[in-house]
C-alpha cells in the first residue's frame, strides 16, 4: 500500500524522509518520496551543503507520478518540512489529486515551523501558506505546541492543558479530523503527546530518556509511524479506538529508537538496527482519555 511522504532529505542521519521512508518499509507500506530539500546532513551537524527544491521541480515530478500505479493505489499523504512558501501549493496540489483518485485518502500534516527553543527557524511567510492550504486540508495535524500556537493565532507559549485544547479544536474547526500536540513536557519529568478530536482527548506520556538531547527526525519518525499503524490493518482509521491505538503504538516505536539510540553514543537515532523491532508487533505505551 503506497505512501506519498513529501519532507526534506539528508544523505547522513535520519531527519525527514531518511527517517520516514524506512519506517514506513518497516511496517509494509510503499513510500513515494518526494523530497523537499537535499542536504548532506541535518543543521545542527554543521554549515549546510545541498539545496531546496524549487517547488517547479517538486511540481514536474508530481505530474509525471500521478499516472503511475503506485500514487493511484496510495492511501495516504505525509507532509513534513517544505523548505519554502511555494512548496505548500505543491502538496495541496498533491492531495487534491490524490483525493480525485481515492477520496478517503488519509493525509498527515506535519507543518515543520519552529519551536519553543529556537523561535520561528523557517521562512516567515511559511506559517501562512501552511495556515491557508494545508490545516483545511489535513486529517490529522502534527504540531508542537509552539506550532500549535502560530496555526491558531495564540501567542506561544500556551499557558496550560486547557490552551492547548483550545488551539487544537480551533484548528479542527478548520478541517483536520483530529490534532496530535507533540513532545509536550508533563510532571514528573515525562513528556506527552496529546492526541485531540471534536469531543474526545488522550494523552500518552512517559519518562524522558536520558542522553538523547538534540537528536533529531524524531518527529518525522513519529507521524511515518503513525501512518503505517493506521494503515497496516487495512481497517477504518476513524474507528473510535483506531487512532489512539496507533498514536500509542507509534510512540512506543520512537522510545523503542530513542532507548536504542542512549546506549549507541551516537548523535543520529540508531534507527536501522530497530527496524526489525519496529516490523514486530510492540507493545503501545499507556494512553488515557483526559478528563
Amino acid at each position: 500500500m503506497p505512501v506519498l511522504s513529501i519532507q526534506s532529505h539528508v544523505c547522513a542521519g535520519h531527519v525527514g524522509n531518511a527517517a520516514a521512508v524506512p519506517a514506513l518499509q518497516a511496517l509494509g507500506r510503499e513510500p513515494i518520496a518526494l523530497n523537499t530539500v537535499a542536504f548532506a546532513h541535518h543543521p545542527g551537524r554543521g554549515p549546510l551543503a545541498g539545496r531546496v527544491t524549487p517547488a517547479e521541480e517538486l511540481a514536474t515530478l508530481l505530474a509525471a507520478l500521478r499516472p503511475l500505479d503506485e500514487f493511484r493505489r496510495c492511501k495516504a499523504l505525509l507532509s513534513g518540512y517544505l523548505g519554502r512558501p511555494a512548496t505548500a501549493e505543491v502538496v495541496a496540489e498533491a492531495i487534491d489529486s490524490l483525493r480525485a483518485i481515492t477520496p478517503q485518502a488519509l493525509v498527515v500534516c506535519d507543518p515543520v515551523l519552529g519551536d519553543v527553543d529556537k523561535g520561528l527557524y523557517v521562512d516567515p511567510a511559511l506559517p501562512e501558506r501552511v495556515g491557508a492550504l494545508l490545516v483545511p486540508r489535513a486529517d490529522i495535524l502534527m504540531p508542537n505546541a509552539f506550532e500549535l500556537a502560530i496555526l491558531s493565532g495564540r501567542a506561544a507559549p500556551l499557558a496550560d492543558i486547557g490552551a492547548i485544547l483550545e488551539a487544537a479544536r480551533a484548528l479542527i474547526g478548520q478541517g483536520p479530523r483530529a490534532v496530535i500536540v507533540t513532545s509536550l513536557p508533563c510532571d514528573n519529568g515525562e513528556i506527552g503527546d496529546l492526541l485531540v478530536t471534536a469531543t474526545a482527548s488522550w494523552l500518552a506520556r512517559g519518562p524522558l530518556i536520558a542522553g538523547v538531547a538534540g537528536i533529531k527526525g524524531t518527529g518525522d519518525l513519529l507521524s511515518a509511524l503513525l501512518v503505517g499503524h493506521l494503515l497496516r490493518d487495512a481497517g477504518d482509521p476513524w474507528h473510535p479506538q483506531a487512532l489512539p491505538r496507533a498514536l500509542a503504538l507509534a510512540v512506543a516505536g520512537v522510545r523503542l529508537v530513542l532507548g536504542a539510540t542512549a546506549g549507541s553514543g551516537r548523535g543520529e537515532m540508531a534507527l536501522v538496527r530497530c527496524l526489525p523491532a519496529l516490523a514486530s508487533p510492540l507493545a503501545p505505551v499507556p494512553i488515557a482519555p483526559l478528563a
